[in-house]
Order: C-alpha cells, then sequence, then structure tokens
C-alpha cells in the first residue's frame, strides 16, 4: 500500500522477519513505474522494519547528470 503524506510516499510491504529496525536512508534503491516503464530511483526517508512488515516514509529521486 502506498500513501502521500505531506507531500512524502508513506509506503507498507509485507517481509518474512521478525526483528526491529529503524534505518534512515540516502540512496537506497527502489524500483518504479513510470510511463509504463520499469526502472530504478533512489530513496530518502525512513525505513522501519517492525515484525512482518516495512514501513518506508520519504521520497524518490534521481542524480542529475553533468555535462
Amino acid at each position: 500500500m502506498q500513501f502521500n503524506v505531506a507531500g512524502m510516499f508513506l509506503n507498507i510491504e509485507p517481509r518474512f522477519g521478525v526483528g526491529l529496525d529503524i534505518e534512515s536512508v540516502e540512496s537506497r534503491p527502489v524500483w518504479i513505474i513510470k510511463d509504463g516503464e520499469l526502472g530504478t530511483m533512489a530513496f530518502d526517508g525512513l525505513v522501519l522494519l517492525v515484525p512482518f512488515f516495512i514501513v518506508t516514509l520519504g521520497n524518490v529521486w534521481t542524480e542529475a547528470e553533468e555535462e
């Protein structure tokens, strides 16, 4: 499930794990679908791992190529 909260993405996904963990990430790779094409972008935000769920809150971005 994905929601838009205060301009950031809140995503909840299932997982096979029971540990607890909190991560602050700046460039975690995530899969995206844009204009029907599958691709990757970097995720900047918080990742909360709880038993059986992954909760992420943040934004995705791409690096601008220098010319």
